[in-house]
């Protein structure tokens, strides 16, 4: 059997260590990046301002987490107490500081954390989503009647002008990080897909399988870890319909 290739269509910022994770893990990867994430001035944000007022906040990724921290320490000398945190995986758990209530769900991924927290969530909580920006909709389904949920945009993401795409040539499998990045790889020239015309592809969410082509072969995974993706390959792949 050929030696399997991962193509990681990360954000350029969390490329290396994404690339070192499949490493530690003994997989072949190549970093793919299209895409970096510019963070957003968020100095008079509600989400900073009324910080102390949420009695629980998801992050929604690592980045979501570096830059929540970043902008917190810079009102907060002393983050607020009795917030619960809720991390969509252990990467964005460990980007956290380690004073601070985290939750996290298993397996990894948005639809489990959603189902811990409905079982867990007090009366009339009042919840935090920090994220990129249009992400983290999958979380409306937390408010009801009793609670209330806020955005918090910490970052964009920006398409590099110069994609690098230079190791396409040995991949076998593409693993897309989320669905925008999905979107930024499609949009890219025709004569960049044909170097990955036989590469399958791997994919976290509903939406992101809506965006393939059909005809395309692909997995879904839970989270874009070496693990989930490693479990999900041992199946054969699926094939989009029309």
């Amino acid at each position: 059997m050929s030696t399997r290739v991962f193509a990681l269509n990360r954000v350029v910022q969390i490329l290396p260590r994404a690339v070192q994770a499949f490493e530690q893990a003994h997989l072949k990867a190549i970093g793919l990046g299209l895409v970096a994430a510019q963070p957003r001035a968020v100095e008079s944000d509600p989400g900073l301002v009324d910080f102390d007022q949420f009695t629980d906040v998801v992050v929604t990724s690592p980045l979501a987490a570096e830059y929540l921290s970043k902008a917190l320490d810079s009102r907060w000398p002393q983050w607020p107490v009795g917030i619960r945190f809720w991390a969509v995986g252990s990467a964005t758990a460990q980007v956290l500081p380690s004073d601070q209530t985290v939750e996290t769900a298993s397996p990894a991924g948005s639809a489990a954390l959603i189902t811990k927290m409905q079982h867990a969530l007090d009366a009339h909580a009042r919840i935090l989503i920090a994220c990129q920006a249009g992400g983290g909709h999958q979380f409306e389904v937390l408010a009801t009647e009793r609670n209330t949920l806020d955005y918090w945009t910490l970052y964009d993401l920006q398409p590099l002008a110069t994609p690098d795409v230079s190791s396409l040539d040995s991949a076998t499998h593409l693993v897309h990080g989320s669905a925008a990045l999905l979107n930024a790889w499609l949009k890219l020239p025709q004569s960049v897909h044909r170097q990955a015309e036989g590469c399958i592809h791997c994919v976290t969410s509903e939406s992101a399988e809506l965006l393939l082509t059909p005809g395309t072969r692909y997995h879904r995974i839970e989270t874009p870890a070496p693990h989930h993706v490693q479990s999900a390959i041992q199946g054969e792949p699926r094939v989009k319909g029309i």
